[in-house]
């Protein structure tokens, strides 16, 4: 992994994901609703002894999740985060009107080389201000390729 002339962080692999989660979030009703198929769904009921209580204690949780693992090759962290703004930002009113509100996340993976593992990527404005808009977190998740 290094630094491109922009001073833009290229790592090995880049991959982002939007995740929605959420009480009696029903996976393959939200798949309808938005119109796009995920990469992957979970639906499980957590005791409330394994929760904070915040968010589905003794009802079904549901998990949708979309991510650019194998639809982007681009190493650069904002294409993919491009990518899902550009996909979800038009569907965010059908996304505001589910009740109750899921929890929205987008999530950064990129492989790093234990001598780089002090960089991060660079994640511009755009995206910070579409990550925003969708009113999700930001996670980045540097992962050792053990070189």
């Amino acid at each position: 992994m290094k630094l491109d002339a922009q001073g833009k962080l290229n790592a090995e692999t880049v991959s982002a994901s939007l995740t929605f989660v959420g009480d009696e979030l029903r996976p393959d009703e939200f798949t309808n609703l938005l119109g796009v198929e995920p990469s992957f769904v979970s639906v499980t009921e957590l005791p409330a002894k394994f929760t904070s209580g915040v968010m589905c204690v003794g009802r079904d949780c549901g998990l949708w999740s979309y991510d650019t693992a194998g639809r982007m090759s681009s190493r650069d962290v904002g294409e993919h985060i491009r990518h899902l703004i550009s996909l979800f930002r038009p569907l965010r009113s059908r996304i505001e009107e589910i009740r109750p509100r899921p929890n929205v996340f987008v999530h950064v993976r990129y492989e790093t080389t234990i001598a780089a593992w002090g960089l991060a990527p660079r994640i511009d404005a755009d995206c910070v201000s579409g990550i925003a808009e969708l009113g999700a977190a930001l996670t980045v998740e540097p992962i050792n390729n053990g070189k």
